[in-house]
């Protein structure tokens, strides 16, 4: 009975010792939002893991080998020390010193391997979650923090003294969803016209303004406040470009027809 009950001791340390280390390795997820098949994944995959490898220095097979190694030596120590004192307690401490680095030493190398994750692989996923992004994918990763539910929009800004757009909208515009954001742009629309979070968003003479509705009123919003989603359109998705707009300068056919 005695002995049943040092060896479920030291397992239990050495299991929770080894529950530590598994549950803090990060993950990093991935999307194609490009349509890639099965074969451009891997090989992006491939590519990505290489380049992070250089950038980090960091391998993770071999650098948690090595983290496992230490963690086995260490947790070896500890666990010998706590089976001597459960060997003294149940009138065997020079046995109980022995089954203790055994035990130690597994709960150890759990340890240790999950040093090397703590030290070298966050920078290793975040290099290589960068350049799946630069290949079009979506990528994020994920580590001991659980991650956070994006609420809705800030409420904006006390307005400005700017002059508000003209109202352009008589009836509610058909909407398009921008590819791979959160955000509906007005296609038939000679205006730049965007929602997001169900708020309206008119960019117009190089100003940005906001609306509860799609025919106004509209209010002058900060440059700063504009949420990034919207800031982040492609210019293809703009009625009027954002560079004629911004420079107060219209060539003349738009100008013609207000669309500056």
């Amino acid at each position: 009975m005695k002995r049943l009950i040092r060896y479920s001791i030291l397992v239990v340390l050495a299991s929770a010792m080894a529950a530590c280390a598994t549950s803090r390795q990060p993950v990093v997820y991935v999307y194609p939002t490009r349509g890639q098949g099965v074969e451009q994944v891997s090989r992006d995959q491939a590519e990505c893991q290489a380049w992070a490898k250089q950038q980090t220095g960091f391998e993770p097979a071999m650098d948690t080998a090595k983290g496992a190694a230490v963690g086995a030596a260490v947790g070896a120590l500890g666990g010998a020390a706590a089976g001597a004192a459960v060997g003294a307690a149940t009138g065997s401490p020079g046995k109980g010193a022995a089954i203790g680095a055994v035990a130690g030493g597994l709960g150890g190398a759990g340890v240790g391997a999950a040093v090397g994750y703590a030290k070298s692989k966050d920078g290793y996923d975040q290099a290589y979650a960068a350049c799946m992004s630069a290949h079009g994918y979506a990528a994020a990763t994920q580590g001991i923090e659980r991650p956070q539910i994006a609420g809705p929009p800030p409420p904006p800004p006390p307005p400005v003294a700017v002059a508000p757009p003209p109202v352009i909208m008589q009836t509610p515009p058909q909407l398009v969803v921008v590819p791979g954001m959160p955000v509906y742009y007005a296609p038939g629309g000679n205006f730049n016209y965007f929602v997001y979070g169900g708020r309206n968003y008119l960019f117009h003479n190089g100003a940005w303004f906001y609306a509860a509705a799609y025919n106004g009123p509209w209010t002058y919003i900060a440059l700063e406040h504009v949420p990034q989603p919207v800031l982040a359109v492609p210019v293809q998705y703009y009625r009027v470009p954002p560079g004629h707009s911004k420079s107060g300068w219209c060539p003349p056919g738009l100008a013609k027809q207000g669309r500056c």
